[in-house]
């Protein structure tokens, strides 16, 4: 889980940058595991480069929202990267609780 926070409005887009082909699911409060696709606001999984996601939303100021990254494997691992480009700065943080299931 991934927290993605943003400072001011405006379209921010979210890609991933993986050897791996990569799916990423954004939530706007809680999501489960159980369908990853139940609360998305946006999904994706290989519209950019590589079996990249990426994603553009409009989100207000000072808001939080959360990010899943997964691959298309069962148990498959590895080292991935997330950029986000917006009208301002944002804040990530690597979430490892299981409190947001719905």
């Amino acid at each position: 889980m991934i927290e993605i926070h943003t400072r001011e409005e405006g379209v921010y887009t979210i890609t991933s940058n993986s050897t791996k082909d990569l799916f990423g699911y954004i939530y706007e409060n809680s999501f489960t595991l159980l369908d990853l696709n139940i609360n998305t606001i946006q999904s994706d999984g290989n519209s950019h480069y590589n079996y990249q996601f990426k994603m553009a939303l409009h989100r207000p100021a000072n808001i939080s929202f959360i990010l899943i990254v997964t691959t298309t494997q069962a148990f498959e691992q590895g080292d991935f990267s997330i950029i986000v480009h917006g009208p301002s700065i944002v804040s990530i943080r690597h979430r490892s609780e299981i409190s947001f299931f719905s």
